[in-house]
């Protein structure tokens, strides 16, 4: 290889900025593009020669004009400032295109609808080419080429001289020749589309008049530069695919069978469509306002109607723009995905991707529901759901934007702007009508339709083959918005000097693709990059009773472990439809509405108050038998696979994001909401019942699994965290292993701590993060808790790893005044995100290392809470904005268990007790009532009373949380137990396995889980 092959290596490496290893670059770049690197290099220079010899034959050799081109050209111009730079590829279609249109009958106005035509690809070609019109006028600027008084004067000198000058058009057509290839490509399929769609629509001409225009480039590109287009007859306005409509007449053959069939079922409307030998037209829908707040109810029963019709179907992608509100009718106007099947594969034997399948092909993966998309950089999000709050939005992803565009200093910009309104709302009386105030209609419409399909599921089914069978739908290999970024970026002035270049950064398909030498299925990777390399969105079919994927009608030879058919799909979501299927799907549609802060119609709040009589004999009996049936509540909602012979079980969790938003997703294997902490309250409970032990196991085996592909591995899924990494697992199983548990598997606990030792070294010597719940201080909990059962060599190593830590957090330390410490800018002196986590876990170590140097950091800490932190006045702590002034995790509760800690164990400060006893009143006023959780709820606070009450030896406080779990068990999980089951929420700190185990442990139990003891 010469040097120049190697500097083009070099150059392609950086365009993969986030893979370090070279080699991995080298791999997915050979089964993206099917070539290796050095073959694509060899190829570079004989491309460059082929596309500049092209360029100069097509556009300087032959003579391209056209007197009448130049007088539309001047139209052009005033509505396009950079028009000449397109004009040598223009005067190439222009004949082509007029004598087409000239032969045309239909058209009204040939000589305005050829310019309207022109005009409209020309703003297409800007969209391509204006981040090197905008460099190309800095450059010539920097270069002094352009003439002018004023920058006005010189911006209009570059776009109305030098974009004419044939020397400097020739420059720039070689210097971006893989532009010119796009562009002139982009024109010439444009000339065949508009020929295509004229040919097929003039049959209507002699009912809805003559064509006036066609608007192209409403959507995606699929098939040679084919889009929607919207044509626009005298009479008329249509919508124009490129494909025909065979679903959209099939979906309204379903709609009307429901009508007749169930007598109860609410008229639902489909578009009138018509079929043609290349493609189809569906009729233009406009939103149009409902007349009374009734027909806004009505619509989003239907919502609720259609969502349940979609669940059955394994529908995706109806979002905002797939759904048209016209009247009180929701109308959906793109049914590419009304049947869907899946072709990406994880392995079989990951339970998380396992529990994700099954939220993909729950209510929530249909998109109909309030949907976010969120900007992962920012954790900013915006509504694209079929339905959401109706509001204005902002985009949470930056766009570019030209400033100064008629100056020479012309650039651009990035900015959120605001998004266009969306047609998929209700409006009455000018006011457009979210789903707010309407969960409980959309479930009532969703339920009824399902129990219907329940009753006469053999009717159902039998229906859904007759309409659907050997019919040819669309396959989603991955989300389109990755193949629109990709062609976005890619017309980056870099990339457009030579074919290779482009092509290369395309190859960025495979950021994530397995990049094992054995994967069976990069084919779907090349096909998708030769549609890419074509400008096109890759586009996969198949047919309904068949497993063949097809690209352009290519049988494509792919191997996919237990793949069904999409009919076969549909036939066992239909079979597995039941009562308890019913409940997961109503509590994921609260959910859509409570992650999207939505508020729904659910009750908030426990009314629970902390109370002081009891009835201890039958309190006893009423808690466990209330443990029994959360348990029993949260065991029928788990997922239970079979992996590699072994009964596994996982659950659906919320994760949250950004301004207080969620997401639905698998629970994963943590302590705070996962697998580990759900597993701790089955083996609560299997204690007074045997029959959850099975539950117990099959809970924690996914948690030891993993585990070991993490030690195996050296990588972590989520960070160290002790409440929520690979810490949290580890502290789990060591916590049942002191605990004498019956084990899934055999456990050997000393490799477990062994193995992750030099993974826990590797990690803490970078990590900034101190806080007990994901950073330094909880693992040096859990390290602290492994000593008791490690021999003497581990015994060292740990010791030696927790000084580590502890140096760490005593460096990172931020001194406030001489006297006062903190680790937090924001001030949080909270337990589980702040200081009070912190000061625990040294305190412990200090029991071990008895150095006078932690004593004092502990006290600076302290010193630092009262003198900024708490308001003498008031009595009151100050903690950081938005949070629960009670909790555990940022409020009193979390400091009440650390001084508590502090205290019994020896540690001298002539304050704690004081606020110890202002904290136990305040806690018993406003600890409850609020949530139900450990982290921040009743079950959090009540059993952290009870911890002081153990620990202070106060019998009454003892007596009194006695008769609150009374309050607790009566209030909430009595009086609103159907609450409960419209949520999944299952884990231990936020969720009901938590409440389950509060109520069947002491407070000293629950404490030691929170201080990892």
């Amino acid at each position: 290889m010469n040097e120049s092959e190697v500097e083009i290596l070099d150059y392609w490496y950086t365009l993969f900025p986030e893979i370090d290893d070279r080699d991995k670059i080298r791999k997915m770049i050979k089964n993206v593009s099917g070539k290796e690197m050095e073959e694509h290099a060899e190829e570079y220079k004989i491309v460059q020669k082929e596309i500049d010899e092209w360029v100069e034959h097509e556009f300087f050799t032959k003579k391209l004009k056209s007197s009448r081109y130049k007088e539309i050209e001047k139209t052009i111009h005033q509505e396009v400032r950079w028009s000449g730079f397109y004009t040598p590829i223009l005067m190439k279609y222009y004949k082509r295109l007029q004598d087409m249109i000239q032969g045309q009958d239909c058209i009204k106005d040939k000589e305005g609808f050829l310019k309207s035509i022109i005009l409209d690809h020309v703003r297409s070609m800007v969209n391509m080419s204006f981040r090197v019109l905008v460099l190309e006028t800095q450059i010539a600027k920097n270069e002094k080429l352009l003439y002018g008084k004023t920058s006005k004067e010189r911006g209009k000198y570059f776009c109305d001289t030098m974009l004419y000058d044939s020397g400097y058009l020739k420059e720039l057509y070689h210097v971006y020749p893989e532009l010119i290839r796009l562009l002139d490509q982009k024109t010439k399929q444009t000339y065949f589309y508009i020929k295509e769609i004229l040919d097929q629509v003039s049959i209507f001409c002699a009912v809805w008049g003559k064509v006036e225009n066609i608007i192209l480039g409403k959507g995606d590109t699929h098939n040679n530069g084919k889009s929607v287009a919207f044509v626009e007859f005298e009479h008329k306005k249509i919508v124009y695919k490129p494909r025909k409509l065979i679903m959209e007449k099939k979906y309204g053959e379903l709609l009307s069978w429901f009508q007749k069939e169930d007598r109860n079922f609410m008229k639902i409307d489909a578009c009138k469509v018509w079929n043609f030998e290349k493609g189809g037209c569906m009729e233009c829908i406009e939103n149009e306002p409902c007349k009374s707040l009734s027909e806004i109810e009505d619509y989003y029963y239907r919502i609720g109607e259609l969502l349940c019709i979609l669940y059955t179907l394994n529908s995706k992608d109806f979002h905002c723009e797939n759904l048209i509100a016209k009247g009180s009718m929701p109308i959906l106007i793109d049914l590419e995905t009304l049947l869907h099947t899946s072709v990406t594969q994880s392995s079989l034997d990951d339970i998380v991707y396992l529990v994700n399948e099954k939220i993909l092909n729950s209510v929530i993966g249909i998109s109909l529901m309030p949907t976010l998309m969120q900007n992962n950089n920012t954790e900013e999000a915006i509504e694209i759901g079929g339905i959401g709050s109706g509001k204005k939005q902002v985009s949470p992803y930056k766009t570019q934007k030209i400033e100064a565009a008629d100056r020479d200093d012309i650039h651009i910009v990035f900015e959120n702007k605001e998004l266009k309104k969306t047609l998929n709302y209700p409006v009455y009386s000018n006011e457009t009508i979210g789903c707010t105030n309407y969960l409980e209609t959309i479930k009532k419409g969703f339920q009824d339709v399902y129990l219907w399909i329940i009753r006469n599921q053999e009717l159902y089914l039998n229906k859904l083959e007759d309409i659907f069978g050997n019919l040819l739908c669309r396959v989603i290999c991955k989300n389109t918005n990755l193949y629109s970024q990709l062609l976005e970026t890619g017309y980056h002035p870099d990339l457009l000097h030579n074919p290779t270049d482009r092509n290369i950064y395309l190859c960025r398909l495979g950021l994530i693709m397995d990049q094992k030498n054995e994967y069976e299925n990069r084919i779907i990777y090349e096909k998708e990059y030769s549609d890419l390399i074509r400008g096109d969105i890759p586009y996969f079919s198949i047919y309904t009773n068949k497993i063949d994927i097809l690209f352009h009608n290519e049988k494509l030879e792919i191997r996919l472990k237990n793949f069904s058919t999409v009919l076969e799909g549909i036939e066992k979501k239909v079979i597995s439809m039941g009562d308890m299927d019913l409940l997961r799907q109503l509590a994921l549609i609260n959910h859509s509405f409570i992650g999207s802060r939505l508020l729904p119609d659910l009750l908030y709040g426990t009314s629970v108050k902390f109370s002081k009589n009891s009835d201890k004999g039958k309190g006893i009996k009423k808690s466990w038998r209330v443990a029994e049936k959360i348990g029993k509540l949260c065991a029928d909602r788990g997922f239970r696979f079979y992996i590699k012979r072994h009964s596994q079980m996982s659950w659906l969790g919320m994760r949250g994001f950004g301004n207080g938003f969620y997401r639905i997703v698998p629970v994963g294997f943590g302590l705070y909401q996962g697998n580990a902490g759900i597993a701790l309250f089955f083996y609560k409970l299997a204690e007074t019942n045997t029959n959850f032990i099975g539950i117990a196991k099959d809970a924690i085996l996914p948690v030891i699994n993993n585990l070991y592909k993490e030690l195996e591995s050296g990588l972590t899924l989520e960070g160290l965290g002790s409440f929520s990494g690979m810490m949290s697992e580890l502290y789990s199983i060591l916590y049942l292993y002191k605990n004498n548990v019956d084990f899934p598997i055999e456990i050997d606990m000393q490799y477990l701590i062994r193995a992750a030792l030099p993974m826990v070294e590797r990690e803490i010597s970078e990590n900034e993060q101190l806080d007990v719940l994901h950073g330094l201080a909880g693992v040096m909990g859990v390290l602290i808790s492994m000593l008791s059962i490690l021999s003497e060599n581990d015994e060292k190593s740990v010791k030696r790893i927790l000084d580590i830590i502890y140096q760490r957090i005593k460096e990172l330390s931020i001194k406030k005044d001489s006297n006062a410490i903190t680790w937090f800018e924001n001030g949080n002196i909270g337990y589980a995100h702040g200081n009070s986590g912190i000061i625990v876990q040294l305190y412990r170590y200090y029991l071990i290392v008895q150095d006078n140097e932690v004593l004092d950091i502990i006290k600076k800490a302290f010193y630092y809470e009262r003198k900024y932190h708490f308001k003498q006045k008031e009595q009151e702590w100050i903690f950081k904005k938005n949070t629960h002034y009670y909790s555990w995790c940022n409020g009193i509760g979390g400091l009440l268990l650390c001084k508590l800690f502090l205290i019994k164990n020896g540690f001298k400060d002539d304050k704690l007790q004081e606020e110890i006893d202002l904290i136990i009143e305040q806690l018993k006023v406003c600890g409850f009532g609020t949530d139900s959780c450990i982290c921040h709820g009743d079950v959090g606070s009540l059993k952290l009373l009870e911890y002081a009450a153990e620990m202070l030896d106060l019998k009454e406080l003892k007596e009194e949380c006695f008769a609150t779990t009374e309050e607790l068990i009566n209030q909430y999980i009595e009086k609103q137990w159907k609450n409960i089951i419209e949520l999944e929420d299952w884990g231990l700190m936020t969720g009901v396995s938590g409440v389950g185990l509060g109520i069947l442990s002491t407070g000293e139990e629950i404490a030691n889980l929170l201080l990892l003891k």
